[in-house]
């Protein structure tokens, strides 16, 4: 077994909390981070505005894909302080970001 194998889950693609999420090889901490997202999305009641979130294990970055019907700015900036939490790394309007690391504190730089 490869080590990256050892922190893999057998399901790389669920929804939760209607959003459908995905990590390219199944990693682990990609899945936690995805969860997260879509708990802090949930909890902010814009989840409705993200159709899915894919992590590239590859590059470990997080590509959000928003649902057509997103309409305000209000919304736009509940959905970018839902990745800050819950992602560790993600694209946001081609530019990437870096948000929690492993419970890093990031309420404060939102």
């Amino acid at each position: 077994m490869a080590d990256y194998e050892a922190g893999t889950v057998n399901h790389s693609d669920l929804v939760a909390c209607g959003v459908r999420l995905s990590s390219r090889h199944g990693l682990a901490w990609e899945m936690r981070d995805l969860l997260a997202f879509a708990v802090a999305l949930k909890e902010r009641g814009v989840e409705h505005l993200v159709e899915s979130a894919w992590y590239d294990s590859n590059s470990s970055c997080c590509y959000i894909e928003i649902a057509e019907r997103w309409t305000d700015d209000e919304g736009v900036w509940a959905v970018k302080e839902a990745a800050k939490v819950g992602l560790t790394q993600y694209e946001w309007n081609g530019v990437i970001q870096h948000g929690a690391q492993l419970g890093r504190d990031v309420s404060n730089e939102i």
